[in-house]
């Protein structure tokens, strides 16, 4: 997750009751919501997380995407909130990288042409 936009910014990732065996990678506490708070200069703009080695494929998203209610994106261009079918669509749309090992979220600047 990186904030390009020069502002202050967050991306909150929200679990389903449903998860209540904690086998979401996203339960990194007893919070139903992990909040990342990306400032706008480097390096505090930035938050990696990592689910172990392997590739992002169809099969290991719609698993972790099945345990997250929702995933929303506050920026100085306003917020964006998505469910989870969105979501899971939303991701596989950027996975990347050989074997599509990566998933980049990245907060543009205002009036950029990158698409959230």
């Amino acid at each position: 997750m990186k904030n390009s936009s020069g502002q202050d910014a967050e991306i909150i990732w929200t679990l389903k009751d449903m998860d209540s065996l904690y086998k979401s990678p996203f339960f990194l506490s007893n919070s139903k919501k992990v909040k990342f708070k990306l400032k706008k200069d480097s390096p505090y703009n930035e938050a990696n997380m990592s689910f172990g080695t392997g590739v992002w494929t169809k099969e290991a998203l719609d698993s972790i995407t099945e345990r997250l209610d929702s995933l929303e994106i506050r920026s100085s261009s306003g917020t964006i909130t998505m469910g989870s079918d969105e979501m899971n669509k939303y991701l596989k749309e950027r996975r990347k990288g050989l074997g599509k090992r990566k998933i980049a979220l990245v907060i543009p600047k205002d009036g950029s042409d990158t698409t959230l």
